[in-house]
């Protein structure tokens, strides 16, 4: 019995032990965190105290500032005011000068009208001005007029036109409009002169007009891809009329030709001509219609597409001319080269 009230009491002085030990450790945490409260107390109180003399020491300077821009605002106003003044006074003392020089200039300028100006009338007046500042001016209007050409577009071509016919106007009172017609069509490019030629327009707005729709047609023409500006391959080639020429003899057998040694030599064969590949009829045709449809083209007959349209019944040439680029390598007679020009049969029968 005494042992387990022993052993009892020993756990019970244990107990309280631990308990004091653990009192002790947080009275220990306790107080740390109360010396660290104080000291962020401290430093905020010190932080105020500071922020309060700053605050009034920045309060100070801005009013020291604002009085010094309000200093330098008035001394601009007085700079600029005296700048004004002198400049004023320079001003006035100019129109002294010229008031005073004014009766000079005027009889200058009434012996010059008595000398020189005296009985001349309106017409000459103004001649003689344009020979005065406009010296060169007709002679270098009318060298522009013998040599302009078209160079880009139809558009551009009749916009400088018109303007340098406009300015030889004012030296020309009755200017001579078939003169001003054929000029201009002579300096358009070659196929559109051509067509606007056989038109013969009576005058200047018309063959602007012919000039700009023949441009429409054949822009198609001109402006495919790959296409140089030359004639069109169905130039016919001059044909020497008469008797066709004879077929080359046959070549004599003789024995092989004898190489190193006595071996015979193998006759050479011609070298296969190497073709590039081409593309299938049916992907040219696809690549033909796109580029009509980009283009905003009749896929079937390849003038302008708009609702509506109906397709002529004759096929316009240019059409003729983009199939027989498609197709032309279908139609090559094998051995004959693919530049050969179309010739006429000739009506001489061989001898």
């Amino acid at each position: 019995m005494d042992a387990r009230s022993a052993d009892r009491w020993e756990r019970i002085d244990r107990r309280l032990q631990d308990a004091a030990s653990a009192l002790e450790q947080r009275d220990l945490i306790v107080e740390s965190r109360l010396e660290s409260l104080e000291e962020f107390a401290s430093s905020q109180y010190t932080t105020a105290v500071v922020a309060d003399n700053w605050g009034d020491h920045f309060e100070s300077r801005i009013s020291d500032l604002e009085h010094r821009m309000f200093d330098l605002e008035c001394i601009r106003i007085v700079e600029c005011g005296d700048e004004r003044d002198e400049r004023v006074a320079d001003l006035e003392k100019v129109v002294e000068e010229l008031k005073a020089g004014q009766p000079e200039i005027y009889a200058h300028l009434d012996d010059f009208v008595e000398r020189n100006l005296v009985g001349v009338d309106w017409p000459s007046f103004c001649r003689m001005i344009r020979e005065l500042f406009c010296r060169n001016q007709h002679e270098l209007l009318l060298r522009t007029y013998l040599h302009i050409r078209q160079t880009t577009t139809v558009q551009d071509y009749v916009d400088r036109f018109v303007d340098l016919i406009e300015q030889l106007s004012t030296y020309t009172p009755n200017p001579d409009h078939i003169a001003y017609v054929t000029r201009f069509v002579n300096g358009l490019r070659d196929d559109i002169r051509a067509v606007v030629f056989v038109q013969r327009p009576k005058d200047l707005d018309s063959a602007c007009i012919l000039a700009l729709l023949q441009e429409e047609a054949t822009e198609p023409r001109w402006r495919r891809e790959g296409r140089q500006l030359h004639p069109p391959p169905f130039v016919k080639s001059q044909v020497q009329r008469g008797a066709l020429p004879l077929p080359p003899p046959p070549a004599r057998a003789g024995p092989p030709p004898q190489g190193i040694a006595g071996l015979p030599v193998e006759p050479r064969r011609p070298q296969d001509d190497h073709k590039p590949p081409t593309r299938p009829l049916e992907e040219r045709f696809q690549s033909l219609r796109d580029y009509r449809k980009s283009r905003g083209l009749c896929v079937r007959c390849g003038e302008r597409w708009q609702p509506g349209h109906r397709c002529a019944p004759q096929v316009q040439l240019h059409a003729l001319q983009e199939l027989w680029d498609v197709c032309q390598d279908e139609f090559e007679v094998p051995g004959c080269s693919a530049t050969t020009d179309v010739t006429e049969p000739t009506d001489a029968v061989p001898a």
